[in-house]
């Protein structure tokens, strides 16, 4: 059974806790992937945004040309 609990920030099961997720998020996502190409890591570069066409101005009859 689980049961949750409110703890304060400095509560010492708090700091335990926190250690230990720290510790799995490094090992799960940290610094051990050293070998990876940094292209698969690097940020996507910005891509163009499109503006929805107000089809009210354009007329009843008008289609999306393509």
């Amino acid at each position: 059974m689980i049961t949750i609990e409110r703890v304060s920030w400095g509560d010492p099961r708090s700091v335990a806790l926190r250690a230990r997720m720290d510790d799995e998020m490094h090992e799960r996502y940290g610094s051990s992937n050293g070998d990876e190409d940094p292209a698969i890591t690097a940020e996507p570069e910005p891509r163009a945004v499109r503006r929805p066409v107000d089809r009210r101005r354009l007329g009843p009859g008008a289609r999306r040309v393509r």
